[in-house]
């Protein structure tokens, strides 16, 4: 039963770690910045509407190009933080599954050496 319990809390601390190690190695992925393709050639403008009220979309697409990079530059920000935090639980939780692991293994030690060692009666 020991055997069969030290295996699974080894199994444990083993998933544990490579989770946490996963998770640590996600913490430097980033989007990349989103660029805008070009549309015209070099100093043509691109507008949209009709013959007398043309709107030029150069500037609404820039500012928006801007806003994106801002929300990836966030969400890159937000996920670091979050794969911190797992890859910190599951260190955790291998730490507890070891420190388990270990008293299992401890009790057996302790059951075994007092089997062997003889009780002395005064």
């Amino acid at each position: 039963m020991k055997v069969t319990t030290s295996i699974i809390w080894c199994i444990f601390t083993v998933i544990f770690i490579v989770l946490g190690f996963a998770h640590l190695q996600e913490v430097d992925n980033t989007i990349p910045p989103f660029a805008v393709p070009k549309f015209a050639p070099q100093g043509a403008s691109i507008t949209l509407g009709t013959a007398e009220n043309k709107v030029g979309l150069e500037e609404p697409v820039r500012l928006f190009v801007k806003d994106f990079n801002q929300h990836l530059k966030s969400q890159d920000k937000a996920n670091a933080t979050a794969n911190s935090r797992a890859a910190f639980g599951y260190f955790a939780a291998a730490l507890t599954a070891l420190v388990s692991l270990l008293l299992v293994w401890e009790q057996d030690i302790c059951r075994r050496f007092r089997k062997q060692k003889p009780v002395e009666t005064g």
